[in-house]
């Protein structure tokens, strides 16, 4: 380009610079923008859950993470639920892209601790404390929560935990693609058994390996304003669990679903069966004696049943009916309490 007189001009190198320069006004518009609101979904989030009889509070938060990220970081952040279980974090930590706020990544540097209505409140650390969320528009949600290198430590006066730690567990919520059904996966790998435990009689203190593969129907129903009552109009729904895969591997115990679907008893214990082949059912069959509430009685039948079946690879039925869990035909404690 050239003035009048046919001087050249310089002014056209200007036009990437002002470019440059208008974007990143209205990227900086757009990011604090998503800021404000992110805290007022936030505000509205913590309304609509406290309406239910749920508690969320903090004593500080802050958005960081400009220009590509928006970081939400609450300090001393506690949960609890109407039912008495809650949870608090030294300091929670939750993320997305600025230009991708429909996946989010949350995290516990400094671990958690999970405040049990009935056990005590239970210190969970680990060198990873970490979930996701994406597809909020979908029913359920996915979600993924992970842990590495975890440590379970019971408070002062809090009843002991299943496990002292573990290598690493996972649970993932997914949609299935068959109607109103979930996926829902646990597992846990490495798990290392309390001392003097039951999983450590189990085992013989060795590590632990754990899978849980299954299918949940009707998760729309799973919703009210307490566990209880999500679980009862879930129930009402017709909601059942199928289990499609589980496997535990405790010491020289191995143990395989081959069949199962669970549901719940109104109650609150679980209630269906469960088929599972088992290469050392004497040695479970005793493990089962030191649960309190076990009958030494019906585990000395249960364990006769199974004595006339061998001691390796016998396939057993387990059945959680009337508020009972049986064994075969024997009933030999109360069947688990779901609610």
């Amino acid at each position: 380009m050239a003035e009048a007189g046919g001087r050249p001009t310089r002014n056209w190198l200007l036009i990437p610079s002002g470019l440059a320069a208008i974007g990143l006004v209205a990227w900086s518009a757009y990011w604090w923008i998503a800021r404000d609101r992110l805290l007022d979904a936030l505000d509205q989030a913590v309304a609509a859950q406290e309406a239910q009889g749920r508690r969320i509070e903090w004593a500080s938060r802050r958005v960081e993470g400009y220009p590509f990220r928006l970081k939400l970081v609450l300090q001393q952040a506690r949960v609890a639920s109407p039912s008495g279980w809650a949870v608090r974090a030294p300091r929670l930590e939750a993320q997305a892209n600025a230009y991708r706020l429909t996946r989010w990544v949350a995290s516990a540097p400094d671990g958690v601790v999970v405040l049990r209505p009935e056990a005590g409140p239970l210190h969970v650390q680990g060198r990873l404390l970490r979930a996701s969320l994406s597809g909020v528009n979908s029913v359920p949600p996915r979600i993924s929560v992970e842990g590495a290198d975890l440590r379970f430590v019971p408070l002062e006066g809090a009843e002991p935990f299943l496990l002292a730690g573990a290598e690493r567990a996972e649970f993932h919520l997914r949609p299935a693609p068959e109607g109103d059904e979930a996926a829902l996966l646990f597992r846990v790998r490495g798990g290392l058994p309390r001392p003097a435990g039951l999983m450590a009689f189990v085992s013989g203190s060795q590590p632990t390996n754990f899978v849980w593969d299954s299918r949940v129907s009707q998760i729309g129903a799973l919703r009210g304003r307490s566990w209880a009552e999500a679980v009862r109009n879930w129930t009402r729904a017709g909601g059942r669990m199928r289990v499609a895969s589980a496997t535990l591997q405790a010491g020289d115990l191995r143990a395989r679903n081959t069949g199962g679907v669970l549901s719940v008893g109104s109650d609150g214990r679980l209630r269906g069966s469960l088929d599972v082949m088992m290469n050392r059912p004497l040695q479970a069959l005793s493990a089962l004696g030191r649960i309190e509430q076990a009958d030494p009685n019906a585990i000395g039948a249960a364990t006769v049943v199974a004595r006339t079946r061998g001691d390796a690879n016998v396939e057993l039925a387990l059945g959680f009916e009337a508020g009972q869990f049986t064994v075969g035909p024997v009933a030999v404690a109360p069947a688990p309490k779901v609610f």
